[in-house]
């Protein structure tokens, strides 16, 4: 097949589902160049199952039957977005297409598409759908906040009543809109030991804990943390290669592990990058030739590791 085929094949609206460090629902839009037959362009929405939207935007060719793309930019809400990454889409003879995308940060997973059931209308209102979405989420909290705080202005410079019935449903939506503030707002006033506010009391009189206690949750609290950054942050494999590590005690060499990676599908060039992701992330140390897992590496490994 040539490559202006191909391309010709590529283009278009596809629709499917991906799975691996993300799974949702993908919508991907490419087009061909005006000037080069096999230069393709193309727009990518993934409906996250727990992230919610994100958008990227790509550029790449074909070859053969196969299309490489690099993602160029994405935008989403996720706390941490790659800067970067490649999709690699193979086309099949029954008009499908599946294959294997992996950014900058770490996260991978696979795909399989087919042509969309919508045309053009159907994306655009799709695209713009998202892109509210994304506005929506990012300034709901301000937004929500300034009219909250033009609300207590108005009622004391004009006296205007509010009744309780009105202000609790005025109310509810605080929690889910404000939950980072809120979380963090209960944090800071944990570490400054504040035990009541006004009405609302933090901490019962009880006996003091003890010095073992505080280490002890202190270490559980940042353990945690680290835990959570970690299971997303690794991708399947590396977890999977990673829980070897711990269990070998020092024993498995580099050669060992680089051979273990390649039978894992670890692509050969990504071998490194995995070793000094490991290494970087302090689960794992490079002591005479041999990859031997942290303290930290082993907790995570035994206490905090998710492989979904």
């Amino acid at each position: 097949m040539s490559d202006a085929t191909a391309a010709k094949r590529v283009e278009g609206i596809w629709s499917g589902y991906t799975q691996g460090t993300n799974r949702g629902k993908v919508l991907l839009r490419i087009k061909r160049s005006a000037d080069t037959a096999n230069v393709l362009t193309g727009e990518g929405i993934l409906y996250d199952e727990q992230l919610g939207v994100t958008e990227a935007r790509l550029s790449g060719q074909t070859s053969g039957d196969k299309a490489e793309l690099r993602i160029l930019e994405v935008r989403g809400l996720a706390p941490l977005v790659p800067r970067e990454g490649q999709v690699v889409l193979n086309l099949k003879e029954d008009g499908t297409a599946e294959g294997e995308w992996q950014t900058d940060i770490g996260t991978s997973g696979a795909f399989r598409l087919v042509r969309a059931t919508f045309g053009t209308i159907g994306w655009y209102l799709r695209s713009l759908s998202a892109k509210a979405s994304l506005v929506c989420r990012k300034w709901l909290a301000r937004i929500y906040g300034s009219f909250l705080v033009a609300l207590a202005i108005v009622s004391i410079f004009w006296n205007t009543k509010i009744s309780y019935s009105a202000l609790i449903l005025l109310l509810v939506p605080v929690p889910f809109v404000f939950h980072r503030q809120l979380a963090q707002l209960i944090a800071l006033v944990h570490s400054a030991r504040i035990k009541k506010l006004g009405p609302i009391e933090f901490d019962r009189e009880q006996t003091p804990p003890n010095e073992e206690i505080f280490a002890a949750a202190r270490l559980q609290a940042q353990e945690g943390i680290v835990f959570t950054h970690l299971n997303q942050i690794f991708v399947l494999r590396t977890k999977m290669l990673l829980a070897v590590v711990a269990h070998s005690n020092g024993r498995l060499s580099i050669a060992d592990f680089r051979g273990l990676a390649l039978s894992f599908g670890v692509p050969a060039e990504n071998v490194d990058v995995t070793i000094n992701a490991i290494v970087q992330a302090n689960c794992a140390q490079i002591q005479n030739e041999r990859i031997v897992p942290t303290m930290l590496g082993q907790r995570y490994v035994q206490f905090g590791l998710r492989l979904v």
